[in-house]
């Protein structure tokens, strides 16, 4: 997909948008927090051990005196599975397919009711769709999920690609997701702008070699936390459509490191 009202970075034109989902689409704790909370006192309460829900939420990477998640946590950017083997080590218990299945189950229910990021979500891709990018979805929830919630939002048809972490791609940091929408779109990694909200999402952009590398600070991981990956780091989506001046503040910096360059 390509257009006039594309960006250039360095020397290639931007023409691909690569978001995650969960933190970065959508709100993370009104999505997460119940689902999180439900499926730590489901499992406990399983092991026998109900007392220790909180623990094992606190283990995954949850604040709850600050509401907020570790950067990098399993429960902020991990799967279903990793979260299940991470809390089954800590109570000391065997899982096998049932729970596996079970776990998955609370992940799912993050998308039943889909709180999006910004107003209208299908119109806000659309507006990018008429600038000319093609719009991808990577997450580290499974594919099925990640339809089933742009289905809700009427969005199904605003994105080119939609990966999870069972779609064949790997996981991230990996640059697998990454290099697929690359594949799928006719795209140049440098050509595309990934934008997530945990480390792990810049870290595979980084990976990958993406021409512009964008942060969303907020509730899994701080500006701070970010900003040694991004090349940007925005305190809310909406603030992604100061794009062009973003790309002139790439530009700037580019050309101030090549001038100090021996």
């Amino acid at each position: 997909m390509t257009g006039s009202s594309t960006m250039t970075t360095g020397t290639s034109p931007l023409r691909g948008i690569l978001f995650d989902k969960d933190g970065t689409l959508i709100d993370f704790n009104a999505s997460w927090m119940a689902p999180c909370k439900a499926a730590a006192a489901w499992l406990a309460e399983t092991a026998g051990q109900p007392e220790r829900s909180g623990e094992l939420l606190t283990l995954g990477g949850f604040d709850a005196a600050s509401d907020t998640w570790a950067a990098d946590s399993l429960l902020a950017s991990g799967t279903a599975d990793q979260v299940l083997a991470l809390w089954s080590d800590a109570l000391d218990v065997s899982v096998g397919d049932a729970e596996r299945i079970r776990m998955a189950s609370f992940f799912e229910d993050a998308s039943a009711v889909p709180y999006p990021a910004v107003d209208d979500l299908r119109a806000w891709f659309e507006r990018w769709r008429a600038r000319g990018y093609a719009l991808g979805i990577a997450t580290m929830d499974d594919e099925r999920g990640a339809r089933h919630l742009l289905e809700q939002l009427d969005a199904a048809d605003s994105v080119d690609f939609v990966a999870g972490y069972d779609s064949g791609h790997g996981l991230k940091p990996e640059p697998g997701m990454l290099l697929a929408f690359c594949d799928l779109c006719q795209l140049q990694p440098a050509e595309v702008v990934m934008v997530g909200d945990s480390p792990r999402d810049l870290a595979m952009g980084r990976a990958a070699g993406a021409g512009l590398v964008v942060g969303i600070a907020g509730v899994t991981a701080s500006h701070e936390e970010l900003a040694p990956l991004a090349d940007h780091v925005l305190d809310a989506l909406e603030a992604l459509e100061h794009l062009p001046e973003l790309q002139d503040a790439t530009h700037r910096e580019q050309a101030s490191e090549e001038n100090r360059a021996p």
